[in-house]
């Protein structure tokens, strides 16, 4: 099948699209999303809102909030991907892998990329650069904001290299796409970032603090930890803190353990949606706790 590439005039049609095409709470399998852009409009149309988001997934080196980058996984790809098409425009090789075999094997439901692949060949006769991207799993709502404007750069790095065209043709394949409102795109909570230390001194210090570290947790987490959480109970029981808190993160902690063993087993389904709806009110519960 020949994809049929929809003019766009930045990446927010894609997004758009995305959006429109997988309903919220919804998701499909083998999903194909193809577009054309001008280098210009592409140079001049950054995603604003994720633009700095972008480049943090970038970084070859992994910033603290978050639990892997892109950059770590593919080191020297994007000059590799200019290097060889300056080389040989039509190379089947010019491309950059996240992950290897390695990374999947045993891997369970450890954070590893969902971004896997980058290709590039270049049509010099009509100056257009064409890209595929794959994904194992694509989030449409939020997360693919960020994947766009991650390409986004990508591309213009590439032409910033040396490697010249007019038009890009991008084609983006997802194994499964879903829309998930209120998904947070795998960084990390800051209350999950603190040391066990640091928990103790600002619920000594500033226990107000803990509202909203709580409630920033409680928004769905692709990653299930629970570490934090056992850190602030032991310092709520070391400050002799009302059974109501000590009972609320025992739940949550308990809770966190159960989804954690039902995402094992299931990467989509109801009963991990019914505890992580439970785990959510728990944390939100107990966030409230801290504005009394």
């Amino acid at each position: 099948m020949i994809a049929n590439y929809m003019e766009v005039k930045s990446f927010e049609d894609i997004a758009k699209e995305a959006c429109r095409e997988i309903e919220p709470k919804r998701h499909t399998e083998n999903y194909i999303l193809a577009f054309q852009i001008s280098r210009e409009n592409l140079n001049d149309n950054p995603m604003a809102d994720v633009e700095e988001e972008a480049r943090k997934w970038a970084s070859e080196e992994r910033p603290n909030d978050m639990y892997f980058s892109h950059g770590e996984y593919r080191v020297g790809g994007i000059k590799h991907i200019s290097d060889e098409l300056k080389r040989k425009p039509t190379s089947n090789r010019a491309l950059y892998s996240l992950i290897n075999q390695n990374d999947i094997n045993g891997s369970g439901d450890n954070a590893i990329p969902s971004f896997m692949v980058f290709q590039c060949t270049l049509d010099q006769t009509s100056s257009l650069l064409n890209c595929v991207v794959y994904f194992r799993a694509l989030e449409v709502s939020n997360f693919l904001r960020i994947n766009l404007e991650e390409i986004r750069q990508n591309i213009i790095s590439i032409y910033s290299d040396g490697v010249s065209y007019d038009q890009v043709k991008l084609l983006i394949i997802a194994g499964r796409a879903h829309n998930s409102p209120g998904h947070v795109p795998l960084k990390r909570p800051e209350i999950d970032v603190l040391t066990p230390i640091e928990i103790y001194r600002r619920l000594r210090d500033t226990p107000q603090d803990f509202r909203d570290l709580l409630r920033e947790k409680a928004k769905t987490q692709s990653v299930v930890s629970y570490t934090s959480l056992e850190s602030l109970k032991e310092s709520l029981v070391a400050e002799g803190a009302d059974n109501l808190k000590i009972n609320e993160i025992t739940e949550a902690i308990e809770l966190s353990k159960q989804l954690r063993r039902f995402r094992e087993q299931d990467s989509h389904s109801l009963r991990v949606s019914e505890v992580n709806s439970q785990l959510i009110v728990t944390l939100e519960k107990l966030a409230d706790r801290f504005s009394e």
